[in-house]
C-alpha cells in the first residue's frame, strides 16, 4: 500500500498545500515549525481518524479557521483508495473513502495502515497510562478494525455504570432491586472487557519477542527489553464471571467514589530493560530504543498480518537517534515499502540518494526539493 497525493486545507499551517510523493522513501525538510511533522500527522490521521500528537480535532485545524480537511489518495494492491476526512464548523467528523460516506471510525481502519515514530512516542514508556492504553487501542484496531466498535460500547457502558454508582452515593445499603440492577450493569461491561482483555493479551504476547529481538540488534548489547501487560483486575483467569466477582468485591467503594475501580479503563503495560522498569530506571538512549523498537516491531506484525507492506512515518530520527542506531534504521528502509522521513537539516542525512523524493517545508508551504548536483 501507499500513499501518493496528499491535499490539505487549513490544516495546522499547512493552510492549502498538495504534494506528490514517492511510494518508496520519501524525505522531508524543514526548521522546526515549518509544518513537516504536520505532513506525518496527516498522513497518520488519514488511516486512523486520529492524530499522534493530540487527542482533540480541533487543535488540527489552523488558528484562523474552524475546519480542516484531508485528502488522500493512493493504492491497496490493485485497487484505488481515495480518503476524505476532515472536521467542520460544529466539529462534526466526516469521512468519505472513495466518495463514500463512512459512519463508524473503526471501517478506516481497513484502508491505509500507518505506524509512526516520534519524539512525542517517548510518552508510551515515560507517561501515563492513559498514553499507552491509547496507543495499544490504535495498534489493535489496525489489526482488527471492529476492535474500534468493541471500545466504544465499553465506555458507552462504563459511562453509564458511573452514573449509576453516583446515583447510589446517598444511599447507605441498596436494596435488592438496586443490587439487581447494579449486577445488570457488570455482566454488560464483563462483555466488553473480556473481548478488550484477550486482544491487549494477544497482542502483547506476540510483540514482545519481536521488540525484544529488535532491542538487541538496535543497541547491539545483551541488554534485555521485557514488555508485560498489567491488566485490571490481575486475574487468573479473566472471564466474564471472575471480572464480575472482582466488582462486587469493591461495591461499597465504588459506590463511595461513583466510579468503576476495575476494568481495561485501568489497564496498563510496563517496559524493563534488563528487569528494571524502564519508566524510572532507564536513560534516555535506551527509552527511544525500546520505543522504537516497539515501533519496528509493530509494523513487522502488522506486515505479517496483513500480508502487505504498511506505511511508516519516521520523525526527526536523525537527531533523535544516535549514529549505530540511526544507520541500523536506515538500512531497514530499502525493505519497508513507503516510508517518510523528516530532518530539520539536510546536511544531517549522510545517503541522499536512498530518498526517491525529496521535500522542504517553510512556514507551511511544502515544495519539491531539486536534485543536488
Amino acid at each position: 500500500m501507499f500513499i501518493q497525493n496528499l491535499k490539505l486545507t487549513e490544516f495546522r499551517n499547512l493552510k492549502n498545500a498538495e504534494i506528490e510523493f514517492s511510494p518508496e522513501i520519501n524525505l522531508i525538510v524543514g526548521s522546526n515549525g515549518s509544518g513537516k511533522t504536520n505532513i506525518l500527522e496527516a498522513l497518520f490521521y488519514t488511516g486512523s481518524g486520529r492524530s499522534f500528537r493530540t487527542h482533540l480535532d480541533e487543535n488540527l485545524a489552523n488558528t484562523d479557521s474552524e475546519y480542516f480537511r484531508i485528502e488522500a489518495s493512493g493504492k491497496m494492491g490493485e485497487h484505488e483508495v481515495h480518503v476524505e476526512i476532515g472536521v467542520e464548523p460544529g466539529k462534526r467528523k466526516i469521512i468519505k473513502v472513495n466518495s463514500s460516506p463512512i459512519h463508524k471510525l473503526g471501517e478506516l481502519f481497513e484502508y491505509f495502515r500507518l505506524v509512526e515514530f516520534s519524539p512525542y512516542d517517548l510518552e508510551i514508556v515515560i507517561g501515563s497510562p492513559s498514553v499507552r492504553r491509547r496507543y495499544i487501542s490504535i495498534t489493535i484496531a489496525q489489526l482488527d478494525p471492529p476492535h474500534v466498535a468493541v471500545l466504544s460500547d465499553y465506555h458507552k457502558t462504563l459511562s453509564q455504570r458511573n452514573a449509576l454508582l453516583k446515583s447510589f452515593e446517598e444511599t447507605p445499603r441498596l436494596s435488592s432491586s438496586q443490587e439487581t440492577s447494579l449486577a445488570v450493569w457488570d455482566e454488560k461491561l464483563a462483555v466488553h472487557a473480556v473481548q478488550i482483555h484477550e486482544s491487549r493479551k494477544s497482542y502483547i504476547h506476540k510483540i514482545a519477542d519481536i521488540a525484544a529481538d529488535f532491542y538487541r540488534r538496535i543497541s547491539g548489547s545483551e541488554e534485555y527489553l521485557k514488555i508485560e501487560y498489567n491488566p485490571s483486575p490481575n486475574l487468573e483467569h479473566f472471564t466474564a464471571e471472575n471480572f464480575c466477582e472482582k466488582l462486587a468485591s469493591r461495591r461499597q467503594r465504588e459506590i463511595a467514589m461513583g466510579q468503576t475501580m476495575y476494568g481495561p479503563h485501568r489497564d496498563d503495560i510496563k517496559f524493563y530493560i534488563d528487569n528494571l522498569e524502564a519508566k524510572s530506571a532507564a536513560s534516555q538512549g535506551q527509552i527511544k530504543t525500546a520505543v522504537l523498537s516497539l515501533k519496528l516491531a509493530q509494523y513487522e506484525y502488522l506486515k505479517q498480518k496483513l500480508e502487505r507492506l504498511p506505511i511508516i512515518l519516521l520523525d526527526e530520527i536523525f537527531s533523535d537517534l544516535d549514529k549505530n542506531r540511526l544507520d541500523f534504521v536506515m538500512n531497514l528502509l530499502p525493505g519497508l515499502g513507503q516510508s517518510f522521513i523528516t530532518t530539520s537539516k539536510l546536511s544531517e542525512v549522510n545517503n541522499l540518494e536512498i530518498f526517491k523524493s525529496k521535500f522542504e517545508v517553510e512556514r507551511g508551504i511544502p515544495r519539491r526539493l531539486k536534485e543536488q548536483s
